[in-house]
């Protein structure tokens, strides 16, 4: 039956019950109508439809397959796997029967006993939905392997099923197998070189695991086959970004927005590429674009802090910082954003508690806690609770050279001549390259004889090694 007759079908079974008037529809209509209001969501509809085929078809095992599946709408999941298991003794080889337990099983979570009824099926049935159907629940049971094995299964069946496609990329990613998942496609595309799809993916897990070129070359290819996809500009979009084509990256950003509506993330993005080039005006109207669309969208508002705390015009910041924390106030990167603006506005309480607050809700970040110490360290006027600060860091990071050549920093300003070249010597070995870091935290440095000495030794063990 195809469309304009459903709909026809459809029509006269509500006027006959608008006018209360007989029902004389046989088994497939009845199926076609029920089948019509559970996938439109009418669940009374369905209801009122399956008591009519009932009456005048009784113990029809369609229908009875038909109330399981409305009673699993409705969350009676017990009742509709008790139907069906009553039913299936007629006919323990009907594909409606062992299908619906399969989606009730899946729905229940009881994915092992989902997949032990679509392997009942015949895959005559059809085997590319079965196999696809036993991939699905394999993903849902974290099994991405298993899934894998049946999603190449598909492909044999259909090269050009998109959505497996997709999804046996979603299984590499999530596997971390994204070299496999990049052999997979690329044996994939000598045999389908024209598939976007497969394009599109090969670029995703390039660029995850760092191949930039490949990357956008993957993604030029799948642009070169469908110009209009806008899924494609933008990953490459954030690659050139990755690589520092700030430029490139807006020209790409730039076109997703031609392809598509407006999203605040695309306009955020090309804020952020903008601010990166020091073109401030394009970068603030971006960000304004994007809160246009999205008012709650805290990147923006961070951005535009940004952007004034980066022109030092700090009480601007503070305002819009202030505006990005109540988007998110578990976000420690605006947190993070507000203690340096309070910390320029030399409110250093205000400072300390806001970069307290990102190391709450940011632990493993030591950027953080080299943050904290220092604005504890102007609040109280005392280095030693920087001291303190950056030691209880240290259990966290052992071997962390910025932490290390800080404190080591430290030490030396108060006095404990010793202890600060003994975490010198240690952030040198660590990492030699901080040691500019270092003695830019102050110009009198240079001037320390033992200092240089220490440097100088640890250039020579670097050249030896």
């Amino acid at each position: 039956m195809d469309e304009h007759e459903a709909d026809a079908l459809i029509t006269q079974f509500e006027q006959q019950l608008k006018n209360k008037e007989s029902f004389f529809f046989d088994v497939d209509d009845f199926a076609i109508i029920i089948d019509f209001y559970i996938d439109s969501g009418s669940v009374e509809m369905a209801q009122i439809a399956l008591k009519h085929a009932t009456a005048l078809h009784p113990n029809t095992v369609i229908f009875q397959v038909k109330k399981a599946q409305i009673l699993a709408i409705t969350n009676n999941t017990e009742q509709a796997l008790t139907a069906l298991t009553n039913v299936e003794n007629l006919e323990p080889f009907n594909s409606d029967i062992i299908r619906t337990k399969a989606n009730i099983f899946s729905q229940l979570q009881q994915y092992d006993n989902a997949i032990k009824e679509y392997k009942k099926l015949s895959i005559e049935d059809d085997a590319e939905e079965i196999y696809s159907n036993i991939a699905f629940e394999y993903e849902n049971m974290g099994q991405y392997k298993q899934a894998i094995q049946y999603l190449k299964k598909v492909l044999a069946i259909n090269p050009e099923n998109i959505n497996a496609l997709y999804e046996i990329a979603y299984c590499y990613e999530s596997t971390g197998n994204l070299r496999e998942s990049i052999s997979f496609f690329q044996n994939y595309l000598e045999d389908a070189p024209l598939s976007t799809t497969a394009w599109f993916n090969l670029g995703i897990s390039c660029s995850t695991i760092g191949r930039l070129e490949d990357a956008i070359e993957a993604f030029d290819y799948a642009i070169a086959l469908e110009p209009q996809y806008a899924s494609a500009h933008f990953n490459k979009a954030t690659v050139l970004c990755n690589q520092g084509n700030f430029s490139q990256a807006i020209e790409a950003y730039s076109e997703t927005l031609k392809l598509e509506n407006p999203e605040a993330v695309t306009l955020q993005y090309i804020g952020e590429c903008y601010e990166k080039t020091g073109d401030n005006e394009n970068a603030l109207e971006h960000y304004f674009k994007a809160i246009e669309i999205n008012e709650n969208y805290g990147d923006s508002w961070a951005g535009i802090a940004s952007v004034y705390y980066e022109t030092e015009n700090y009480e601007k910041a503070l305002s819009f910082i202030e505006k990005a924390i109540k988007t998110n106030e578990n976000n420690a990167d605006y947190l993070l954003l507000q203690g340096d603006i309070f910390k320029s506005l030399q409110e250093y309480d205000m400072a300390t508690l806001a970069y307290a607050k990102a190391q709450e809700k940011n632990p493993e970040d030591p950027n953080v806690w080299l943050d904290l110490a220092e604005a504890l360290i102007y609040r109280d006027e005392d280095t030693a609770i920087g001291i303190e600060t950056l030691k209880n860091a240290l259990v966290l990071f052992p071997d962390n050279p910025s932490l290390l050549y800080r404190l080591s920093y430290y030490e030396l300003t108060d006095g404990r001549q010793k202890e600060g070249y003994r975490l010198l010597q240690q952030a040198l070995l660590t990492n030699i390259e901080g040691y500019n870091e270092f003695l830019e935290m102050d110009e009198t440095l240079i001037n320390d004889p033992i200092i240089i000495s220490f440097i100088e030794q640890a250039k020579e063990i670097k050249q030896k090694s």
